[in-house]
């Protein structure tokens, strides 16, 4: 019989200004849904990750780029333009500064302005 791990992760905490437009965002746009364990929370489960959203008075928007990013997504996507436009639509955001180096990858940000960045799926070699 396999050993319980010594830890579990349980979840990732973001804070923000708005939970309530955070929590709708996610919801939307990564095909989230509540919780029902957790009914007066601000959360989202995004692929079976328990996303807390926390509202912090005096919190300050993260900058893209630099250094006061706060919290980095990466997410994979079928379609990478459909995505972004898809994305966009619901209310994130396309920074003007993209990485050059990496076409492949597209940096939005979330309502309170968290950076995340789509690229799509590799299809294994056959």
């Amino acid at each position: 019989m396999p050993a319980t791990p010594a830890t579990t992760l349980a979840a990732l905490t973001v804070d923000c200004a708005d939970a309530k437009a955070m929590v709708r965002f996610y919801r939307d746009a990564f095909d989230g849904s509540a919780d029902p364990d957790l009914p007066g929370l601000d959360c989202v489960r995004v692929d079976g990750l328990l996303v807390l959203f926390r509202e912090l008075d005096g919190w300050e928007r993260p900058t893209w780029p630099g250094s006061h990013i706060q919290m980095h997504l990466e997410i994979f996507v079928d379609d990478l333009h459909r995505a972004a436009a898809r994305l966009v639509g619901l209310g994130a955001g396309r920074p003007a500064e993209q990485d050059p180096a990496n076409p492949d990858l597209v940096v939005l940000t979330d309502p309170a302005g968290h950076p995340f960045c789509i690229s799509e799926r590799s299809t294994p070699a056959s």
